[in-house]
């Protein structure tokens, strides 16, 4: 674990990887937060959860879709902003992926050879997965919408670095 930017490793290392991965057609915006706060995580675990959504959103997005990778530091103090009972009050760093499926579909696709509504699910599943294995690493916390083919909002909570944490409990 280590002290990591958010902000600067989008904006210095994953904005043109992931611009390379998700390919021509796809509109990609970063939404960067001002004065984001310094996070403890690993920074290859961050990289690996960006390019497995990153991954993702590039098979689901039709030509033309929206994928949206935005930050903003986030204080979650009372029960009805937790969503659960196991997470602890504290300061927080939200990166916030949301994409659109709407839009054409690309070259060479058409619907008749779309996957099925369950393939799609199990998909997502599998990469929900994955992408927890990695927020439990850093004991983070993540929540997902998703509406039916349409879009999906994947939210990941990453925890203030420990002495910031400090500074901000004013302790």
């Amino acid at each position: 674990m280590q002290k990591l930017n958010l902000n600067d490793l989008l904006v210095n290392k994953m904005a043109k990887i992931v611009e390379r991965l998700v390919g021509n057609g796809i509109l990609i915006n970063f939404i960067l937060g001002q004065d984001i706060r310094d996070v403890e995580a690993d920074e290859n675990d961050i990289e690996q959860l960006i390019l497995n959504i990153a991954i993702k959103a590039r098979h689901e997005i039709k030509k033309g879709g929206n994928l949206i990778i935005s930050t903003k530091n986030v204080s979650v103090n009372h029960a009805k902003e937790r969503n659960a009972s196991q997470m602890a009050p504290d300061f927080y760093v939200n990166i916030s992926f949301f994409y659109n499926m709407d839009g054409n579909f690309r070259d060479g696709e058409n619907a008749d050879i779309s996957l099925s509504r369950a393939t799609k699910a199990n998909e997502i599943k599998t990469m929900l997965l994955k992408v927890y294995e990695i927020v439990e690493r850093f004991d983070g916390y993540m929540n997902i919408h998703h509406s039916h083919g349409k879009n999906l909002t994947l939210n990941v909570l990453v925890p203030v670095y420990p002495n910031l944490r400090k500074n901000l409990h004013g302790t």
